[in-house]
């Protein structure tokens, strides 16, 4: 398990390296794989710091890569926003599109503001330290591993698949506990689909130890993720364009609430559905997908570190 995992964010970790480099740069695609694999790597060390390895440690060098992914959070939704945006410009008429220039304009001076902000944060001593320790660690030997038992008879969980339905379990209770709230606010929603995010990074941690389907399992969580952040935009982008407005950042006018009033519609259709994408989730044929995908049903495989790091 020690080196499955290792070898597992040591190749993130060298995918971050190059991204941040596009981060840096303002690169809208680098900002956003940025941040996907921060918080892959933040959901490995979580694991990590709940199985075979010293959780302080752990809990430690994943502060560090929050901050990091907290740097580039604005200019994400800068993005997110201006990209909505041009889609709508594009199927208005050109007086529609006259009149919106000014939100636009609005947003892609911010965008720039917060993209300079996020470079000079990832250009700092203690956030290029905090990666570097993540590297450092990963590389080194494993000497947080907890200890093994004094005991020669006493049993101590080592192997990768000695932890895969505890871990795993644990991802999708996490986000069961969710339906204790009723009827769910959006921001409720949003913690649903951060909870969905950390149960499909964990199956593709351990996907080089599950069985095929598993991967089907994975792209059905990752579409529901993809829903469930529509509606999260939809809010964010309407919570925003109002803000300009009452801030007098933005004169309304007949194309600004026309582009309003879509997004609060989305905003309100995405959130009446969600009691059925939670009905699909809490399902009992989800379970059995997910309890089948956790084993191939023959007898134990031994595991080696290239099928954890090939996921």
């Amino acid at each position: 398990m020690a080196e499955a995992m290792r070898s597992t964010l040591e190749s993130q970790a060298r995918k971050l390296t190059r991204r941040l480099r596009k981060a840096k740069r303002g690169d809208a695609e680098g900002v956003h794989d940025s941040r996907s694999t921060l918080r892959f790597m933040r959901e490995g060390l979580a694991i990590m710091g709940r199985t075979v390895f010293e959780a302080s440690r752990c809990e430690e060098l994943a502060r560090g890569l929050r901050d990091v992914e907290r740097a580039l959070g604005k200019t994400r939704d800068d993005d997110v926003l201006l990209e909505d945006l041009d889609r709508w410009l594009r199927r208005v008429e050109r007086e529609a599109r006259y009149q919106l220039a000014p939100l636009r304009e609005c947003i892609a001076e911010r965008r720039t503001k917060h993209a300079r902000s996020a470079a000079r944060k990832l250009r700092r001593k203690c956030t290029r330290e905090a990666v570097m320790q993540v590297h450092r660690w990963l590389r080194g030997r494993p000497r947080d591993v907890l200890p093994n038992g004094k005991d020669g008879a006493t049993a101590v969980r080592r192997c990768v698949r000695h932890f895969v339905f505890d871990q795993t379990w644990r991802a999708y209770e996490e986000i069961l506990a969710y339906g204790q709230q009723r009827p769910p606010s959006i921001e409720v929603i949003h913690n649903v689909r951060s909870s969905c995010r950390r149960l499909r990074f964990t199956l593709e941690i351990f996907q080089g130890v599950l069985a095929p389907q598993s991967q089907q399992l994975v792209a059905a969580i990752h579409a529901l993720q993809n829903r469930l952040g529509d509606l999260h935009d939809a809010a964010v982008a309407t919570a925003r364009v109002e803000r300009f407005i009452a801030r007098g950042k933005v004169e309304s006018n007949e194309a600004v609430e026309a582009y309003l009033a879509r997004r609060k519609h989305h905003r309100d259709r995405l959130h009446a559905e969600f009691d059925r994408e939670w009905n699909a989730i809490d399902a009992a044929g989800f379970r059995m997908a997910l309890f089948r995908a956790l084993g191939d049903g023959g007898e134990p495989r031994e595991i080696s570190v290239e099928l954890v790091s090939a996921a």
